[in-house]
């Protein structure tokens, strides 16, 4: 649904499929439901304090599960809630109670994995209007991007190339720097093609 139309119409859809997952004793398909479910009410604009609560419950549940790869990708994403919400000593970086981003690089067992962490602390760096930070990350989550071998219909290049258009065209204004004039007219004539093929 949300290649289509927007992400508020997805959440319904994804805790069915949770639930479903549940009942049927699929709780691999389960829990990326509930992944995806979070990641989406995230974007939405959900309450951070409800959905810090959400993610505990499901997470808590994933761990009893063991099934890492759901687990780890939500503590990205959990991390970055909880910057948000002023429970972490520097709210720039993925590092805190739910995720450290320093410490934690010998865990990380794919690429995928990899261009998510790049992803998210990008994220961060946009919401913090830290532009120039935010401009020298672009280059690296562009990389990490094509080594993740995410799916094509992944949210997260989307929200990706539409904040390196913003962040890079100011980045050249306060530096003068050419290479992000190049990259912000790369980002920007995704997000102008973007929506032709879908939302």
């Amino acid at each position: 649904v949300h290649h289509t139309q927007s992400l508020a119409l997805s959440l319904e859809p994804l805790l069915d499929g949770y639930e479903t997952g549940m009942m049927v004793g699929d709780v691999g398909h389960a829990f990326w439901n509930a992944y995806v479910y979070l990641d989406f009410s995230y974007y939405h604009g959900r309450n951070l304090g409800v959905l810090e609560d959400e993610y505990e419950r499901y997470m808590n549940q994933i761990k009893a599960y063991k099934h890492r790869r759901q687990y780890s990708l939500m503590s990205f994403q959990r991390q970055a809630v909880q910057c948000l919400a002023g429970r972490a000593k520097n709210p720039h970086v993925l590092q805190g109670e739910s995720f450290n981003m320093e410490s934690s690089q010998t865990m990380i067992e794919s690429n995928h994995e990899m261009g998510v962490i790049c992803f998210r602390q990008h994220d961060l760096a946009v919401i913090m209007g830290d532009d120039v930070s935010c401009a020298e990350l672009s280059f690296k989550v562009r990389n990490d991007f094509d080594a993740a071998e995410l799916s094509p219909g992944t949210n997260p290049r989307n929200y990706f190339e539409l904040h390196t258009a913003i962040v890079c065209y100011s980045a050249a204004r306060q530096t003068g720097k050419t290479k992000y004039m190049a990259t912000a007219k790369v980002a920007h004539k995704y997000v102008k093609e973007k929506p032709k093929k879908t939302n």
